[in-house]
């Protein structure tokens, strides 16, 4: 995440939109710093082209129990992806878009899909903590 986001300026692209998803808040907790350092750094320079939707699977009443909420905002569920690279990645008509996918093999097929259903590349990457 941090790659992409000191990328942004470096790299031919104009606008890069993080779809995260992830079982629970502590794995959110872990990049607390991460993410404030990207969003004070992108207020401070007025830059807006670096964004991101972070989602949360499990159910909201087991998130009701963790006292301490991250830095950063979060939606319960899993995403639409089609949804968010619709109003996201191919709201920029004029340029070419990337999906870069790295996540669990039934989410992986379904942006495939949406990929190919749109003539977008597709690239997928796997790793395991």
């Amino acid at each position: 995440m941090k790659t992409l986001f000191h990328l942004r300026k470096q790299i031919s692209c104009k606008r890069i939109h993080l779809i995260w998803t992830m079982r629970d808040l502590n794995c959110l907790r872990l990049f607390d710093a991460d993410f404030k350092e990207i969003i004070d750094t992108c207020k401070n320079e007025g830059d807006e082209r670096f964004t991101f939707s972070i989602y949360i699977t499990k159910k909201s009443m087991e998130l009701e129990k963790v006292s301490a909420q991250p830095l950063c905002q979060y939606k319960v569920g899993r995403p639409k992806l089609e949804d968010e690279m619709i109003n996201s990645t191919f709201s920029h008509t004029s340029s070419k878009s990337v999906i870069f996918f790295c996540g669990p093999e039934r989410m992986g097929i379904d942006a495939e899909d949406i990929a190919r259903r749109h003539n977008i590349f597709y690239h997928a990457e796997t790793f395991e903590f």
